[in-house]
């Protein structure tokens, strides 16, 4: 057997970060106050700057931590090159990526992160002129089962009955006949739903993933998760292949409720400007936003990570031949963010400024639901600054490298009830993650 020449290395550093507790932005070196804070969470008594302006020492504080990353690198590959590992069955092996995560303490001081699962941005490593490499694969990205819109589903009885015994296996499942029907009827109608998606060649960003976590009971029932913990999980994802046939999908469904959201999301898109972080090098790949569910299985966006049933990602269509318009009329049009939780604060918060919200308990679990109608406008602002913001540090990445440059650049974001950015902190999952390429 061939011997493996060399493996994708993936490795999160668990490292301490300069942790602040003062009061948020007192530091320097800490970020601009408004690029980790949304304007809600402001107390009352207190006053929100929105800074645009990042201090040169917070800009050095990155420096200083890019220039760590490249250094451990640079060690690391000189160790394993030592005279110790030339006769030994360890010279097969060779480091290819590395991955740092950074994230943001309270303070708004940017540094390594100390434990998984909090990450602000997520920066992959590879050596310069390095051969390129395959996509890191990480445990978030796993699926059980993956279908593309060009897949005919005839034959779909066949393709999960591995997936049925396995769920049988676990003993957590006792209706057979009712898991069969319902796991197939289920896939059926969100595979319409992603036909339905299929990117047109007249838009400029189009879906380019949708992958939805589903929750099987003891009864063999499947249905959209809507809280966390609970009985056994199944991932599926739908990627788009081809053009697709011309779906209608069901009005007032959750299929009809997706794609109104897609519609909103796109056009919002339109407009928002990718040029100045294409002037690093980095290109998007992609915008990823958590799904939710409220009230009559009607989607939106999710704040934070409890009852994420899944995640829309979207892309810029390579097929678009018009010209990206620079300027829309101001729109009336809002989508929906929602919250597991009514908090008076925020309400009296949207309440000052015009920004409807309704409540409502949902009709999985009863969990009390805020959803607020989050203005298309302020989100395409928000976008622009959020790729702003992330060009400081795709700037710091290309400033600081030397015979290892970062590639791949991921940052996380939370979203305003306005429609405002700010990067994401300690805890939890983002609502907005933007990916950047080399």
């Amino acid at each position: 057997m061939k011997k493996l020449q060399s493996l994708l290395l993936t490795i999160g550093l668990c490292l301490s970060p300069q942790l602040s507790f003062a009061d948020g932005g007192s530091s320097e070196e800490a970020l601009p106050y408004s690029w980790f804070h949304l304007p809600e969470e402001v107390p009352q008594d207190g006053v929100y700057a929105v800074e645009t302006a990042i201090s040169s020492k917070a800009v050095d504080n990155i420096d200083r931590m890019m220039m760590a990353n490249a250094n451990a690198l640079e060690r690391m590959e000189n160790r394993l090159q030592d005279r110790s590992y030339a006769n030994s069955s360890k010279k097969d092996w060779r480091l290819a990526v590395c991955m740092f995560d950074i994230s943001i303490s309270a303070s708004g001081m940017l540094g390594l992160l100390i434990a998984k699962g909090e990450f602000t941005a997520a920066m992959y490593w590879r050596k310069v002129a390095q051969d390129r490499v395959s996509q890191p694969v990480s445990a978030d990205d796993s699926v059980d089962m993956s279908f593309s819109t060009a897949d005919d589903l005839r034959n779909l009885d066949e393709q999960l009955e591995p997936l049925i015994q396995a769920l049988l296996v676990t003993q957590k499942v006792q209706n057979e006949p009712a898991l069969r029907a319902n796991l197939k009827s289920t896939i059926l109608q969100y595979h319409t739903v992603m036909q339905a998606l299929t990117p047109l060649s007249e838009t400029r960003w189009t879906v380019s993933r949708l992958r939805l976590d589903f929750e099987v009971t003891i009864s063999g029932k499947v249905t959209p998760i809507t809280t966390v913990g609970g009985g056994v999980k199944l991932r599926f994802e739908w990627l788009p292949k081809g053009r697709a046939p011309a779906i209608a999908v069901a009005k007032n469904g959750p299929g009809d409720s997706l794609k109104k959201l897609v519609d909103v999301m796109t056009k919002s898109l339109e407009t928002v400007s990718m040029d100045p972080i294409a002037n690093t090098g980095f290109k998007i790949q992609n915008i990823r936003l958590g799904l939710g569910i409220f009230g009559s299985g009607n989607f939106g966006v999710i704040k934070g990570g409890a009852s994420l049933f899944g995640f829309l990602y979207l892309s810029p269509n390579r097929s678009y031949r018009g010209t990206p318009a620079r300027t829309l009329g101001a729109s009336t049009e809002t989508f929906p963010l929602i919250f597991n939780d009514s908090n008076p604060s925020r309400e009296s918060w949207a309440s000052a400024r015009g920004i409807t919200y309704r409540t409502m308990d949902s009709e999985a679990d009863g969990v009390r639901q805020s959803v607020y109608d989050v203005s298309v406008e302020g989100f395409r602002k928000g976008m622009e600054r959020a790729v702003n913001m992330t060009m400081v540090l795709a700037q710091r990445a290309e400033r600081n490298k030397r015979s290892w440059e970062i590639y791949q650049l991921k940052a996380e974001f939370a979203l305003s009830v306005s429609g405002g950015t700010a990067f994401f902190t300690l805890g939890g999952t983002g609502d907005l993650e933007l990916a950047f390429n080399k």
